[in-house]
């Protein structure tokens, strides 16, 4: 009897390893992600390399399980004294809420971390209308600036100093329960750590519009 248990469950196993290859291969096949998002972090003249998405492994796999990414890539660009790094985090829908994702931006998670945020100012590309955050951060001395945005679907999420929603936007979708819809979002980051690189380049420079444009379009397929 237990042999025949066993013999059952050994060839269930293999139809189901087989039914989801034949899936994963059929999605591939059909040029569609997994994730339905991927970015390939190509800027020429410029060095990438990948990070993790926290200091340690550890912290890396507990970010992962509280967010509940669908896909989240940590990149540093450098080129000779320039650098800047870009965090891309992904949530298909049906993942997470528009007010989840909003209890982990920068203006939170930072702060939690024990820096000041000193100055919060809103920024958009010459060329690409997303109206984008621009953070300034001391700590002991150190300062660091950031740039940031949201979107849900294709509607830009505007955030106040706290981090949340603007509170006439934020009142009007939570009165109409649309905060809570699980829609597709995606949240993009770029740390300035280089003063030779200001933050303020995300304006006008032509390099970070490249990037840009990279990382929309592959959020638009």
């Amino acid at each position: 009897m237990r042999s025949k248990l066993l013999c059952l469950v050994a060839a269930f196993s293999v139809l189901l390893a087989s039914v989801a290859a034949t899936a994963i291969f059929a999605l591939k096949n059909a040029g569609i992600p997994e994730t339905g998002f991927h970015y390939a972090p190509i800027l020429e003249g410029w060095q990438v390399k990948e990070l993790p998405i926290g200091p340690n492994e550890f912290l890396e796999e507990i970010t992962e399980e509280i967010l509940g990414f669908s896909y989240c890539r940590n990149f540093r660009f450098r080129r000779r004294s320039e650098c800047f790094e870009v965090f891309l985090s992904f949530w298909e829908k049906g993942s997470v809420s528009e007010r989840e994702v909003a209890g982990h931006t920068p203006e939170i998670c930072y702060t939690r971390q024990g820096l000041n945020l000193d100055r919060k100012s809103e920024i958009s590309n010459r060329t690409i209308d997303i109206p984008m955050w621009l953070l300034e951060f001391s700590h002991r001395g150190e300062a660091l600036s950031l740039v940031y945005f949201h979107l849900a679907d294709d509607r830009v999420v505007k955030h106040g100093r706290s981090g949340s929603p603007e509170f006439g936007s934020y009142l009007k979708r939570f009165l109409s329960g649309e905060l809570n819809f699980k829609k597709r979002q995606l949240l993009v980051r770029l740390t300035f750590p280089c003063s030779s690189l200001p933050a303020e380049s995300v304006r006008n420079h032509p390099d970070m519009e490249r990037l840009l444009v990279d990382i929309l379009t592959a959020y638009q397929l």
